[in-house]
C-alpha cells in the first residue's frame, strides 16, 4: 500500500493496542521507517508517529495498522461550524454546558459568563494564555454588569 504526504489514514493500530482515530501524514523522511501524523483525532495527542507499511512493525496483528481514510471518516470528526474540536472534548459539547450554567444568570450578566467559560475551555486547546486572558475580560464585564 501506497501512502505519500498529505494522505488522511485511518489508524486501527498503534504501539499494539487497537485504535479509532484520524490523522494526516505530514512529514516523509524517506530514510525512515515510520511517518508522522499530525491533526490526529487521537484522544491522546495531536501528533502521533506511525510505522511505514514496509516496516516489519505495520501490519493488521503488528504494531500499527492504519488504511487510506474514506468516507467513513465523516462520521467521526467534527464539523467546524457547528462543532468544532476545541469546544468537542470530554462528556459534553462547551456550549451545552454553557446553557445549563447561564440560564441562572440575568441576560446581561449571562452573556459574559458564558463567553468566560468558552475561553476557558478552548485555552489549552486552541490559544492558551491568550484566551485565559479573554475570560478574564468577560469575567470583569460580568462583575460590572451585576452591579448595574
Amino acid at each position: 500500500m501506497k501512502f505519500k504526504e498529505g494522505d488522511r489514514v485511518h489508524v486501527k493500530r498503534l504501539a499494539k493496542k487497537d485504535v479509532d482515530f484520524y490523522g494526516t501524514i505530514s512529514e516523509v523522511i524517506p530514510s525512515a521507517n515510520y511517518y508522522f501524523l499530525m491533526n490526529c483525532t487521537y484522544e491522546k495527542g495531536e501528533s502521533v508517529r506511525i510505522f511505514k507499511p514496509n516496516s516489519m512493525f505495520f501490519g493488521k496483528n503488528r504494531q500499527d495498522y492504519y488504511v487510506l481514510a474514506e468516507d467513513e471518516e465523516e462520521q467521526h470528526t467534527t464539523d467546524p461550524v457547528n462543532h468544532p474540536d476545541h469546544y468537542n472534548y470530554g462528556e459534553i459539547e462547551i456550549i451545552d454546558f454553557i446553557e445549563q450554567v447561564t440560564e441562572h444568570y440575568n441576560s446581561d450578566v449571562a452573556y459574559h459568563i458564558g463567553n468566560a467559560i468558552k475561553y476557558l475551555a478552548r485555552s489549552p486547546h486552541k490559544n492558551g494564555k491568550e484566551d485565559i486572558e479573554k475570560a478574564r475580560w468577560y469575567i470583569e464585564r460580568a462583575y460590572q454588569k451585576w452591579s448595574d
